[in-house]
């Protein structure tokens, strides 16, 4: 693959070489001027003047355009800003309603931002599940499982991941503080799963077999956001009446197609789309669904 610099065009060129042309030939004009007639001179004078109107113009426009690269980083730096304050108000919120017993770890890019988690303490904290599922463990599962025992009701998480590793680095945090009877760690390694069009990489039945009657269910795995298809078909008959589902990443392409999917084939489910960092989609079922079951 080419550089990319030697496939944009070079713009400033051009007037590089006009100016140049300009110069000699104002130049050469002043020579023959001095030599032979004074009015070439006085050509060469109108000459350099012209390419001294060019100087300065290009001086300007260099100086304009690099203004406003400057205007421009200092906007893209000032909506990070904005953005990294806004998550940090969030993480404050939070810290302060779960209290843990030991701090938050570091967020990583990967991990549930502190947005997505603060819509889904509200949610447990005013529907009060008593049964909430997650596909991928991580920042959610501490959040989750912090609110329910808040709440003190007796509402477990079980939290399905198929990643061995990073289930027990969460189990390790979850011990921390102290939530080991409300959160149940069930790995699920990925396997083939038959679809309409083929087959996706999602998370074993036996994982979820005897799980009904949830209340909440958090859509965060698998990282191959696609194959997060699965998630509603197998789970739209385990839902209470009532229930919830909430999705991270419905700003990405895959997973927004995803979730356009389940509208149209589940149109008895409403979607909320939140501005969270990386989008998040709330589902629920319509009024007139929930009135027939």
């Amino acid at each position: 693959m080419k550089p990319a610099s030697s496939s944009k065009p070079n713009k400033s060129k051009a007037p590089h070489w006009i100016m140049a042309c300009v110069l000699g030939l104002s130049v050469l004009f002043l020579i023959l001027g001095a030599a032979l007639d004074p009015r070439w001179w006085a050509i060469g004078a109108l000459e350099l003047s012209a390419a001294n109107g060019l100087i300065l113009a290009e001086v300007i426009r260099r100086q304009s355009s690099h203004h406003e690269r400057i205007k421009q980083q200092f906007r893209c730096l000032s909506q990070d800003q904005q953005a990294q304050h806004r998550q940090t108000l969030h993480l404050q919120s939070l810290v302060a309603v779960l209290q843990p017993k030991v701090p938050f770890p570091e967020f990583t890019p990967v991990a549930a931002a502190p947005d997505l988690l603060s819509h889904i303490v509200t949610a447990v904290l005013t529907r009060r599940p008593r049964l909430v599922v997650e596909f991928g463990s991580g920042m959610s599962t501490l959040a989750a499982g912090l609110a329910l025992q808040k709440l003190g009701s007796g509402g477990r998480l079980v939290s399905i991941e198929n990643d061995a590793e990073y289930l027990a680095a969460t189990r390790r945090l979850v011990e921390a503080n102290g939530l080991s009877s409300v959160v149940e760690f069930r790995h699920a390694p990925l396997q083939d799963f038959q679809v309409r069009e083929g087959v996706m990489r999602w998370y074993a039945p036996q994982a979820y077999q005897d799980v009904a009657r949830v209340d909440l269910l958090l859509v965060d795995g698998p990282y191959d956001m696609k194959c997060r298809y699965p998630a509603l078909p197998e789970f739209e008959t385990r839902l209470t009446t009532d229930a919830l589902i909430i999705c991270d990443d419905s700003r990405w392409p895959d997973f927004a197609e995803v979730v356009r999917r389940w509208e149209q084939e589940f149109p008895q489910w409403s979607v909320q789309n939140l501005e969270t960092v990386r989008g998040t989609a709330m589902l629920s079922r319509k009024a007139a669904s929930r009135a027939s079951q």
